[in-house]
């Protein structure tokens, strides 16, 4: 009976030793996971926290009284701006706004303003401007384009300027006789003729509007047979102009 009994205990004892190692196992790894979790926790504040760029963190340092050492072995942020980190930002490719100029606007040659000449004489238009009709001249006993307006006027009349300008040239024309003629802006030119032989201006002299020129007279020979007149002309660069468009008849 008493051996029976002490072969019970034998073989309850290995049962004991295995539970008691188990328990002892669960124990050192509880042990082991607890402490990892205590070392270092993470907030969900700092989980959710932009990352970092070593500039950045690079800045913190300088901003810190107590790493004054650290810092000084950190590279030169301006340094590094100006070799190669950010040569892309000062491409040419980047617009430059300028500033509004308040320089006024020179005007161009289209905006200059045209010449409207004044009448140089007192009278009405006895022969008419006609630049692509032929008319017929009783003195030349022919058809011919008139590229002038004869005025008519009194005896002793004097024509006068149409317009301010300077005595271009006065001469002698073998069909129109005493002519001058006065230059204006933009190009414009007047054309004073069957004048007398005696101006009251020379060449190159300076004229305002209405300026006495010459005294009229007959000396027009392709235009004997018309009454007292000023045979006058407007041209611009040369090409003729109806002056008569410039006035209210």
């Amino acid at each position: 009976m008493q051996n029976h009994s002490n072969e019970s205990k034998g073989a309850v004892v290995p049962y004991i030793a295995v539970l008691l190692g188990l328990l002892l196992s669960a124990g050192i790894l509880g042990w082991f996971i607890s402490s990892r979790h205590t070392e270092s926790p993470v907030s969900p504040i700092e989980q959710n926290a932009p990352h970092t760029t070593s500039l950045e963190k690079t800045n913190e340092i300088a901003k810190t009284p107590d790493t004054a050492t650290a810092v000084s072995a950190l590279p030169d942020i301006a340094a590094v701006y100006e070799t190669e980190t950010f040569d892309h930002l000062k491409s040419t490719d980047v617009a430059v706004l300028e500033e509004p100029s308040n320089e006024e606007t020179v005007p161009t040659a289209s905006l200059v303003r045209e010449l409207h000449p004044a009448r140089p004489a007192s009278g009405e238009i006895i022969y008419a401007y006609s630049d692509n009709q032929p008319a017929y001249n009783e003195t030349m006993r022919d058809w011919r384009v008139h590229n002038a307006v004869d005025i008519a006027v009194v005896p002793g009349e004097i024509a006068t300027a149409a317009a301010d300008g300077t005595v271009e040239s006065i001469y002698e024309d073998r069909l129109l006789g005493q002519v001058i003629i006065l230059s204006h802006f933009g190009g414009y030119q007047t054309v004073y003729a069957n004048l007398s032989e005696n101006p009251l201006v020379k060449e190159g002299d300076s004229v305002k509007l209405g300026d006495p020129l010459c005294e009229i007279g007959g000396s027009a020979v392709m235009e004997l047979f018309l009454p007292e007149h000023l045979h006058f002309a407007l041209l611009k660069n040369g090409t003729p102009i109806n002056p008569a468009d410039y006035w209210e008849e």
